[in-house]
């Protein structure tokens, strides 16, 4: 697809946070061809962390979330269109009102959907919380009245959904299977801290709990509860946020190696495929000092992806990404930090430092030859960069 006078153009599926930031990054680099940036929403571009935070409060206007990056053009920015089929063989995407769009580059951005509950048929009382319209729903739900909620999943999602339900003075429960309060990234000290916060701002906690039975009223009143712990709860409304699952159904005919997202390189280069590249929640980024693919779902690793296809898509930067993983929450007034990858087998011990908080705690978690490989910071950003240059020397030295 490359002759004389030809111009380059790279596709982007996915107006999502690593989209337009792959977009706005590959004009800084120099890239000068046309870039088309396809959105299945019609919203522009927007960021996920205010959502279940100060948008769904109120703290902040709706617009907050909204993202300001100005492409150059030739730029087009398509909202309402999906992509449903690829042939990276033909260079070609075909979307969802039957049209096509060749590409010499084309970037996955696609992002990823809520996973569902068998046991809740679909209703007005049942939301799975992952796009701003949902966020928009459940603000106007949580400011125009008071309620019951109840909230299955005790992640970032829905510990900061309860968080904000209970700054409106809603009623919340929060279910989770797990025996923790976000048990993937916290030890046993740090999730004891974050229970607390939950249990003294009024939060009904049940762990190693989960949904028996539901009898959900498709209105939205009048729905009803049981918990495997017995119990039965009559609720106003139900957010759910269990995980997400990439979006690569629509790739599975298609020469991409798909595994818990699209393979690709620490370039986000797809496996075996040279002008395919994936950014963000659809990504399985191959992560140099831990040495496997990891999807990463999160703002800042988001981001990193998105300007590192950008580099090399322009060729100004070749060299892999070995990021190190970071993301943070904000619940009940706390900002809770974390970094590095966590492992069941790693020690948790509580870091100390010089100028301890009287509010805040740390906890750094250690393998078995003593070295820092993850951490949590709960209110103590201050000491953050000193966290993140001690794990990523103990990364180095593996």
């Amino acid at each position: 697809m490359t002759g004389p006078g030809h111009q380059s153009k790279t596709v982007i599926v996915g107006a999502s946070l690593a989209g337009l930031r792959c977009a706005a990054s590959l004009r800084r680099e120099g890239y000068e061809g046309e870039i088309v940036l396809l959105g299945n929403e019609r919203h522009s571009p927007y960021q996920r962390p205010p959502l279940s935070k100060a948008v769904l409060t109120g703290r902040a206007p709706i617009e907050r979330a909204t993202l300001r990056s100005q492409v150059a053009p030739p730029f087009e920015l398509r909202l309402g269109v999906e992509a449903t089929a690829l042939a990276a063989e033909d260079q070609v995407l075909t979307l969802d009102d039957r049209s096509s769009i060749s590409y010499d580059h084309l970037v996955l951005t696609c992002g990823a959907r809520p996973r569902h509950l068998a046991a809740l048929p679909p209703s007005e009382t049942v939301l799975y919380f992952r796009t701003l319209d949902d966020a928009v729903r459940l603000r106007t739900r949580v400011q125009e009245s008071i309620g019951r909620l109840l909230v299955v999943g005790a992640g970032f999602i829905g510990s900061e959904v309860a968080s904000s339900a209970r700054e409106q003075n809603w009623q919340v429960t929060l279910v989770d299977l797990d025996a923790r309060i976000m048990s993937r990234v916290l030890g046993e000290g740090a999730s004891s801290i974050v229970e607390q916060r939950h249990r003294e701002n009024g939060v009904d906690l049940r762990l190693s709990c989960s949904i028996s039975e539901a009898e959900i009223d498709r209105d939205g009143e009048n729905s009803r509860v049981s918990l495997s712990d017995g119990s039965t709860l009559d609720v106003d409304m139900i957010v759910v946020g269990i995980g997400v699952e990439a979006n690569t159904e629509w790739l599975a005919n298609s020469s991409l190696t798909l595994d818990n997202g699209v393979i690709v390189d620490a370039n986000g280069r797809a496996e075996g495929v040279n002008n395919i590249y994936a950014a963000g929640d659809v990504a399985s980024w191959f992560h140099p000092a831990y040495g496997r693919h990891l999807r990463f779902e999160h703002f800042e690793s988001a981001t990193n992806q998105a300007q590192k296809v950008a580099a090399t898509i322009a060729g100004t930067d070749l060299s892999p990404l070995d990021e190190l993983p970071f993301a943070w929450s904000d619940q009940h007034g706390s900002v809770i930090q974390f970094l590095g990858l966590s492992d069941p087998s790693y020690l948790e011990r509580s870091l100390e430092f010089s100028d301890e908080s009287p509010h805040g705690q740390s906890f750094g978690y250690y393998d078995d030859h003593g070295r820092c490989r993850a951490a949590v910071l709960i209110d103590q950003s201050a000491h953050l960069g000193e966290v993140k240059t001690t794990i990523t020397q103990s990364l180095r030295s593996l």
